[in-house]
Parts: C-alpha cells; structure tokens; sequence
C-alpha cells in the first residue's frame, strides 16, 4: 500500500472527517522527507569539513523570526572577529538594523546573517560567482544554519513583539486576550511595519514564494472574510490553498541543506553547531534566550481552543518542526557514531563498567550535581551526556526523557513533591520573589494550568516522578543523596583511577541549587532565608488540593523510597 493510500486508510479508521487532498498531500511529503534525513545529514558530514568559512564558500544563519536568532546574530559576530572574518549581519557591525535585504553592490563576505530569504541569498551568490551571463552556472557553495521553534509558542510571541511592544498596532491586545473566532479573522490579516504576518514563518525564508505574504499567511485558513487579498487565491473544499504542496515542498528541500537546530532544545543544538562549525564557539546556551514578554503569566495563558485555531491555521509549520525536530536526531546520532568511532580507533573505547549506569535526570533532583560528578570525577556520561538516550517524540531535552536504557543498568534520584516544586518556582522567577506568597500563588496557578494542557510543559520538568520511576533500576534519593551516590558506587566498583569511599563522594558531588545558571541569581542572597522561606512555600502547596490531586502518586512513591534496588 503507497503512502498515500496509507493516509487515508488511517484517516477512515480513526473516523476523521472530512479530509483535505492537500491535506493528505503535505503528509506524504513529510513521510518523504523524513525517510530522506538521515541520507541528507550524512551527505553533510562526509562533505569536507571547512575550518572556516571563506568569501567563496561562506556561512548563513537563516533567522526565523521569534526563535532565539538575536542572540544567535550577536554571537556570530562575536565569532567572525575572534577569527578576523568579514561578515554582514543587521543590527551589527555598522549593518543597520533595517536592512533586511542583501545589497546588490554587496561584495563577498564570510558570514551573513538575518531574516535573508532563501532565493534573496542564492541570487546574491549567483551575481557574485558568474559575473557575466553564462549557459553553465558555476554551482552555489555556502554552508546554512536554521533554528526552529514550537509553532505555537513562536506565534504568540511574533504576535505580542510585532504588534504590540514594536509595532504597537491601534486596538491591538495581547494574544491569550483574543478568542478562536477573532483569530480566525485578526491573525492571517495581520501586518507589521514589515508588512508581514506571523503564521508559517519557515516559508518566509525557504520558499520560492517568500514575498507572497499574504498568501504564506493564508495556506490553511481558506478565504478570509472581506479580505480582497485572498480572493484570488483557490483553495480546497477544507480550505486548503492549492499551492500549499508545492510552497511547502520547496521550502522542505531548500531548509534540508542546512544544520538545523531547535530552540527549546538548545544544548542538542548546541552539540550539532559546535560539531559541524567548528569555528563557531562563542554559541552558549547561557547566552540564547527568547526574549521575556512584558506580559504578566496570565496574559500568555491560551485557552485549548485558540491552541487550536493556532495549529490550524499554521499546519504546514508544524509539519516543518516536525520534521526539524527528526533532523536534529538525526544529526546527533550520525555525530555520535563518528565520535565512537574515533575513540574505538585510538584505543579510547569506554571501560565496560563505567558504561554500566545510565543517569535518568528528573528535573529538580540534584541531577546536574550528578551529571557532573560523573563526568568530572569519574569521567562517565551521565545524563546530559549520554549519548545513548532518546527523545520518544517527546520535545523535550533527551535527558530528561522517561525511557528505559538500552543496556545496563539505570538509577534515578526522587524528591518531596512540595519542594521539589518549589525548587522549580525558585528556577523560573528571580530571588526577591522567593518569600512573596502572592507570587508564588499566581505561578502556581498558572504552572499548573500549563502543565495539565501540556505534561511536557517546560521541557518536561513538570512531569510526575513516577513517569521516571519505574524505568529505574536504583532510586536514590534526594535528601540523602551523598549516602545513597556511595552506595551505588561502591556496589559498581566505580573506581577509575580512585579509590571510593565517603570523603570522596561528598567532596565531589558539590550540589548547587539549580546549577550555575541559578546560583548566579543567588550571589547577593541569604541562603538561610531562602531555605526558611522554601519550607513554609512547601507546607502551603501540600494544602493546595490541585497539586495534591496531580501529584498524589509522586508522594506515595516519595515515602517509600529507598535505595535499595526496585523490582
């Protein structure tokens, strides 16, 4: 049975209905270019790697806008001086800000970045590789950058940053204030001082119609009322645009030969830069952000049915972040391999018994100190750096992906549920908020909201500990984890090179709230407050019948904890 058929089969099965034929369309593209990736990365990483970009065969990041790509930008030019390169990039190094197309007269660079459009950049390279009109065009050299985020998320951000902060649009409200049927109407209208929109922002950039915004902003919606624009557009009987597939396939094959990272899993990308782009090493998770709304929490609260209306009119981008978010997988495993097999080859391969435990990192567990102790001291890759853990469609960071280990054996650590949850009100908000209970009541309202729409919320650290639990051969505990750490080593001869025993253990597992990303906020702060204040929060959530509800399980698991081996 052809993909197609495959389709609509499952379609009729699951009693969908109706069903778009671009629809069915878009999805066997997808398949296609999801069977495609690992060939395409591959072909990538046995090209000859450049050890710097050069004017003849230069580096572009394609900024799609409200996806981290500022901070990106400024850490490209951060690179291209510490490795004395030229470079044209808006907003830096003397570019001005509104210049958001390559100049004609634009002599070679090394490095470009921006919202530069995919035909923009490959008509810049052309005028400058073929001078004169020829019949045989020398062939494009460049090496492309992307990053993706969530569709949704990076549509409420568009809306509030364009609309509102920048271009401070009459009437115009933040998004969670708007209903379904306003947003059918409001958001593939839409226009910023750009004169562009915020829905399917890949093909803005990608694809051969990139300046038809008003077509990019109306694929799915079908004819928008009093709009003449989309008048003239035909669509299907469910409102799709008739030249959704080949928009659609044009902006896959052009986004496909570049690296491509995601925003909300930055470390992953973080690896597939440095990895591919050597040169690039001022990139730093620490320094990419998405920048903060000026909203309150409420005002980004989306109701299920706008999350909806969102997704409906911004499918063809989800099907791109779909698969973005495979092509990242990809790439790290491919990377992975070469690694692996370089160590084989010099006689590096890892000790079995280090091999032996694999680290399931439970966020707000004290899982960064382990992670570093085991890669500090006893030079094993746990959590955050092994390799061998995978994503199970989840978006989420992998190491903080429930999932049963390959081989070996798995340990954990668990925590009280109330302070486990306080410790993350203490990682999303800043220091002089630790002791306001009128804060924390509101985060808690809406934490709990986000986390009951979406269980992967904040890349999945509000996910109850017994989704971990049970795919964990040891369970160490929080509260006593410097006991429990020497135990489990102690019982795996975890030597390498030092003897174990308790001085050492303590002495290295140095457990810093947070990491050092939140240690940071803490320099100027009591500690003895804090922890004061922590212990009254986790005694007022345990009277909060909505995280007792959710977490309920989490707590009978907690009280019984020990480190003995589970069965």
């Amino acid at each position: 049975m052809n993909r197609r058929l495959l389709l609509l089969w499952s379609i009729l099965i699951v009693g969908v209905s109706p069903i778009s034929q671009q629809e069915v369309l878009a999805h066997e593209i997808e398949l296609n270019a999801k069977a495609e990736v690992k060939d395409l990365v591959w072909e990538k990483l046995n090209k000859k790697k450049q050890q710097l970009p050069t004017g003849k065969r230069p580096f572009i990041f394609f900024h799609q806008r409200k996806a981290g790509g500022s901070s990106v930008r400024a850490m490209l030019e951060k690179a291209a001086n510490q490795n004395k390169l030229n470079f044209w990039i808006p907003c830096h190094g003397g570019v001005s800000c509104e210049d958001t197309e390559i100049p004609l007269t634009l002599p070679q660079k090394s490095i470009y970045a921006g919202h530069i459009e995919w035909s923009s950049f490959t008509k810049h390279m052309a005028r400058l590789t073929n001078s004169r009109a020829t019949l045989n065009p020398t062939q494009q050299q460049f090496e492309c950058l992307t990053i993706f985020r969530e569709p949704v998320s990076r549509v409420q951000s568009c809306w509030n940053f364009r609309f509102l902060q920048v271009g401070k649009a009459r009437g115009a409200r933040p998004f969670a204030q708007y209903t379904v049927d306003e947003l059918k109407n409001i958001l593939p209208r839409a226009e910023s001082t750009q004169a562009e929109g915020c829905n399917n922002e890949p093909m803005r950039l990608f694809s051969d119609l990139s300046s038809a915004d008003t077509k990019i902003n109306t694929l799915t919606t079908g004819p928008i009322s009093g709009d003449v624009g989309t008048t003239d557009h035909a669509y299907d009987e469910e409102g799709w645009d008739l030249d959704t597939n080949f928009i659609l396939n044009n902006t896959v094959r052009h986004m496909q030969h570049c690296v491509i990272g995601i925003s909300e899993r930055c470390e992953d990308t973080r690896r597939v830069i440095q990895f591919f782009f050597p040169w690039f090493t001022s990139f730093s998770c620490e320094v990419v952000h998405l920048k903060k709304s000026n909203f309150s929490a409420d005002d980004n609260l989306l109701t299920p049915g706008v999350i909806s209306e969102v997704k409906r009119q911004n499918a063809l981008e989800i099907i791109l972040y779909n698969i973005a978010n495979l092509t990242l997988d990809i790439q790290l495993q491919a990377i992975q391999e070469i690694e692996e097999a370089a160590r084989v080859k010099q006689g590096l391969a890892t000790v079995e018994t280090v091999n032996m435990l694999h680290f399931l990192h439970i966020p707000k567990t004290g899982g960064t100190s382990v992670e570093n102790l085991g890669h500090d001291a006893l030079g094993t890759s746990w959590g955050r750096f092994d390799r061998s853990l995978i994503r199970n469609g989840t978006h989420c960071s992998v190491w903080h992906v429930p999932q049963k280990v390959l081989s070996g054996v798995s340990f954990c650590t668990l925590r009280n549920p109330a302070t486990k949850f306080v410790g993350q009100f203490h990682h999303e908000n800043e220091p002089t908020d630790y002791c306001n209970n009128a804060t924390f009541d509101k985060w808690t309202k809406t934490a709990l909201m986000k986390f009951e729409e979406n269980p992967y919320y904040y890349d999945c650290h509000y996910l109850p500990q017994v989704q971990y639990a049970h795919f964990c051969d040891y369970r160490l505990r929080f509260e006593h984890l410097n006991e429990d750490i020497r135990n489990l080593l102690t019982h795996y001869h975890f030597e390498n090179g030092s003897a174990i025993n308790g001085s050492f253990v303590i002495e290295q597992l140095k457990h810093e709230p947070g990491g050092p990303i939140q240690q940071a906020k803490r320099v100027k702060t009591n500690d003895t407050e804090i922890a004061i204040c922590a212990s009254q929060l986790a005694k007022k959530i345990e009277q909060n019948t909505r995280f007792m509800r959710l977490y309920a399980d989490d707590f009978r698991l907690w009280r019984t904890a020990s480190f003995n081996k589970s069965v």
